[in-house]
């Protein structure tokens, strides 16, 4: 959503939730494909186990760089699942 009295782009509190859920569920997604649990990927990617609990449902919004090393731990890029998320945030 683009405010029209500032410039640049905004996104409201509403969408960003949205979004933060929707690469929650591809990250629960991809681990169930994976067969690991929670606690297999945590100690792969070096976080704790609440963590990755909090990433998969959408309660952390994660940084880019913990976002790469999950990717990895993922065995997967960011991209497609970035791409996914941002699509049809509303």
């Amino acid at each position: 959503m683009l405010r029209s009295n500032s410039p640049g782009i905004f996104w409201s509190d509403k969408e960003k939730d949205l979004i933060l859920k929707k690469l929650g569920e591809i990250v629960r997604h991809k681990r169930a494909e994976l067969k690991i649990s929670q606690e297999e990927l945590a100690f792969k990617c070096r976080f704790d186990r609440t963590y990755i609990s909090l990433v998969e449902r959408g309660l952390r919004n994660i940084s880019f760089t913990n976002l790469l090393i999950l990717a990895e731990g993922l065995n997967t890029t960011i991209s497609p699942p970035l791409s996914v998320a941002c699509q049809n945030k509303e």
